[in-house]
């Protein structure tokens, strides 16, 4: 497995691409001739939620993976996990990130809880689900609809996850 080695906020890729946030990973890998090397790679995440503390960032890019990133104040930024996030919510003084992927036949999807104790965020897995959500619906502001294939889910700060019959 190759390691990261740094994440960095690009601010000229960003304003490049016109995007808010653009980050650039390095890690040990390996070049085109299987030779180890230092590889980077560009990462525009596709969700972003600005909190107190900084900005919780995440992609989803499908079989190829996604990443989920916590940048501070200063632009330093910390990996949090290799997942696909396919959306955050604010929960109170928590955040709900959405994990899934549905590809050939292998399906996951995964509820996971960010909070902050010091400024430092602090990941953890809340649920796994029966499969990725194919819909994502804000309820209210203690309550999310996840839609699947051939179920319903209704979330709940709590901790509560409920099957719910809806169309």
């Amino acid at each position: 497995m190759e390691d990261k080695i740094i994440s960095d906020f690009d601010e000229s890729l960003a304003n490049e691409a016109g995007v808010k946030i653009a980050i650039r990973v390095r890690y040990l890998g390996h070049d085109k001739n299987e030779n180890r090397a230092l590889v980077s790679e560009y990462v525009i995440p596709g969700f972003y939620f600005e909190v107190a503390e900084g900005i919780i960032a995440g992609s989803d890019r499908g079989e190829f993976g996604g990443d989920l990133f916590f940048i501070d104040r200063n632009k330093k930024v910390l990996k949090l996990a290799d997942i696909n996030v396919q959306d955050i919510f604010k929960f109170g003084s928590s955040y709900v990130v959405v994990s899934g992927l549905d590809h050939l036949g292998f399906e996951y999807g995964k509820l996971h809880l960010l909070n902050f104790s010091e400024g430092k965020p602090i990941f953890e897995l809340f649920f796994n689900l029966t499969g990725s959500p194919k819909k994502l619906i804000r309820i209210n502001s203690d309550s999310l609809l996840l839609k699947f294939r051939r179920n319903s889910y209704l979330f709940n700060i709590k901790g509560i996850l409920s099957r719910v019959a809806c169309e």
